[in-house]
């Protein structure tokens, strides 16, 4: 079972790690950056087994309930 011990959760819009998301959901900010944002769980599987290594992954408490973890 996963514990809240093993993440960080984010609750402010000002967190830097949040700031850092929004700035990929535009190209501007993915060309700046070279990455991408993979959104939803097929998405994840489909990236990694391309061959992408993710840096963060973010999720809700809610996905973690569903999903049994």
């Amino acid at each position: 079972m996963i514990t809240n011990e093993q993440f960080e959760i984010l609750t402010s819009p000002q967190n830097p790690k949040i700031k850092f998301v929004t700035e990929l959901l535009n190209s501007k900010g993915r060309k700046k950056h070279g990455l991408f944002l993979a959104e939803g769980l097929r998405e994840m599987q489909i990236a990694l087994k391309s061959g992408f290594t993710p840096i963060q992954i973010f999720f809700n408490s809610e996905f973690i309930e569903k999903k049994g973890l």
